[in-house]
């Protein structure tokens, strides 16, 4: 996996493997992703290796600006800006969720 999109790393050894719900008591491994910023920022990195290998990292946009509402939530507004009016009994879960089973 390219950590490129990472801050840091992190191995956490001991028990907190057995608190991830895998039960395994060797080590957990933490992800921790870059923060964006209010103002634009601009880094470049390159790296070299042996075997013709190398690297530049500098360009990485993450524009998720969304008009609509999140999946399986109901919008707060209509499209001409007016609040909505639910009646107490709307809900986006399936029919089959409320069926009995005995």
């Amino acid at each position: 996996e390219d950590t490129a999109i990472y801050e840091q790393v992190e191995v956490v050894k001991g028990a907190t493997g057995l608190i991830t719900g895998l039960a395994n008591p060797s080590a957990t491994i933490n992800y921790l992703r870059k923060r964006p910023t209010e103002e634009t920022r601009a880094a470049v990195a390159g790296t070299l290796g042996s075997w013709n290998l190398y690297r530049l990292d500098g360009h990485s946009i993450n524009d998720s600006h969304s008009d609509a509402n999140s999946s399986g939530a109901l919008p707060l507004f209509y499209s001409d800006k007016s609040l909505t009016n639910y009646d107490v009994s709307t809900n986006t879960a399936p029919d089959w969720a409320y069926q009995n089973v005995e």
